[in-house]
């Protein structure tokens, strides 16, 4: 190797070096900022026009660099993880003298928001959004996801608002947000490059605290008091992971989706399947199909579940996403090269999950109320019957092949079914 390459190589490591750590948010929950300020900045944010660009972001203020944003219609929490899977600041921690991390820090201040909700109403209680983004992404205040998953968060906080004013317990909207180092390098030509390295990285938090915390909030969740309907809590809690996020948020849940699958007994006291919160959404997951495999059989052996079951887990797949359809496959062909693989595990071991018909399970399409198998389905609006349909109900079945009613629509399934991939 010449004096060039050396010198090449080492600008590339030290640009490489130059990339930011955990935390982003480097203040956490610390009160050294200034209250006024932030309000402000936040005012000025919600503000903005939804459907415009992006609010530009003072990237020196200290209100961006908490783990903490007071929105006037949500707030925020942020919880970050390093390449080893350790939540945010735990390195520096006596293994043996510490007894609260980061960890207790973010629970304490959920806990903030759900008795602040307590006392503005008696009957509210939080809307939980959990969000694990993926590839490229990271939690600074300015990064293309947190932008959209804050305008996610006030079309929640409007849903809200809504089902409040029809005579619903009024829920405030707390979105979650958990970072990572999605983004190792800074440099386009090179971001393309971080693929396997990226992916494992997801692979170690997957592994790592982010199980301690998504069973944290789900227990907490579980404490709180019920409303209305028996054994309902007052906190709703819908978890979302995309891409490698998805990769994070399915290989963090899912042996507490196998074990409850296990566990199942028809007839008896454990009938029907444990959900972790609500529901579990992975958009466009990043991961190899063959790590759904345990999940899929565990599902097959379920019978006679109860039609009142509700889904734990949905894994949605767009068709046309070049990334997990193309990008995802190519890499994987040279990292498995070496591996040993017969009949159908050749295309689970390559393909992501929901690219791979073996753990397909519904197909999502567009259609319409003139559609046969969707006639009896949906209602129409009179003044545009073609366009405008809706689904009647979350049990509605749509004929045979399972066609969709619609694109606002969701496609029904014809028996109980608790893991679904589309």
């Amino acid at each position: 190797m010449n004096v060039k390459h050396v010198i090449a190589w080492s600008v590339l490591l030290g640009i490489a070096g130059c990339t930011f750590d955990v935390p982003y948010r480097s203040l956490a929950f610390k009160q050294t900022f200034d209250a006024a300020e932030c309000t402000r900045l936040y005012e000025e944010y919600d503000n903005a026009k939804p459907e415009g660009p992006y609010p530009e972001i003072n990237r020196d203020s200290k209100c961006w660099q908490r783990s903490r944003e007071e929105h006037r219609d949500y707030d925020m929490l942020f919880v970050e993880f390093d390449d080893q899977g350790w939540v945010q600041g735990s390195w520096e921690l006596d293994p043996i003298q510490a007894k609260k991390n980061f960890m207790d820090d973010f629970m304490e201040q959920l806990e903030q928001l759900y008795k602040r909700q307590q006392v503005a109403h008696n009957d509210g209680g939080l809307s939980l959004v959990v969000y694990v983004h993926g590839w490229h992404h990271n939690a600074r205040a300015w990064d293309d996801d947190v932008h959209a998953f804050r305008r996610v968060l006030g079309q929640f906080s409007q849903m809200e608002n809504n089902l409040a004013s029809a005579g619903y317990p009024p829920m405030r909207v707390v979105g979650i947000y958990i970072g990572w180092r999605g983004e190792a390098v800074p440099i386009d030509i090179l971001r393309k490059m971080t693929f396997w390295d990226r992916k494992n990285a997801a692979q170690r938090v997957a592994n790592g605290s982010v199980r301690d915390l998504l069973g944290r909030i789900d227990n907490w969740r579980d404490t709180k008091p019920t409303v209305r309907k028996p054994n309902t809590p007052n906190v709703r809690m819908l978890t979302i992971g995309h891409s490698f996020g998805g990769l994070i948020a399915f290989e963090s849940l899912s042996s507490d989706f196998v074990r409850s699958s296990v566990r199942y007994k028809k007839g008896t006291a454990a009938h029907g399947i444990s959900r972790v919160g609500d529901l579990v959404v992975i958009v466009n997951p990043a991961f190899e199909g063959i790590k759904y495999e345990p999940l899929r059989v565990a599902s097959v052996r379920l019978d006679g579940l109860d039609a009142t079951q509700l889904p734990a887990l949905i894994i949605a797949t767009s068709e046309g996403d070049w990334a997990t359809k193309h990008a995802f496959r190519f890499a994987r062909f040279f990292s498995t090269y070496l591996e040993i693989e017969r009949g159908q595990q050749g295309m689970a071991n390559v393909r992501a999950v929901g690219h791979n018909e073996r753990f397909t399970t519904h197909r999502l399409e567009k259609g319409s109320c003139a559609q046969r198998d969707c006639s009896g389905a949906c209602t129409t609006d009179r003044a545009n019957p073609a366009d405008k349909v809706r689904a009647r109900s979350p049990t509605t079945r749509c004929g045979p092949s399972l066609s969709s009613c619609a694109a606002s629509g969701t496609r029904a399934l014809e028996k109980p079914n608790t893991f679904a991939t589309r």
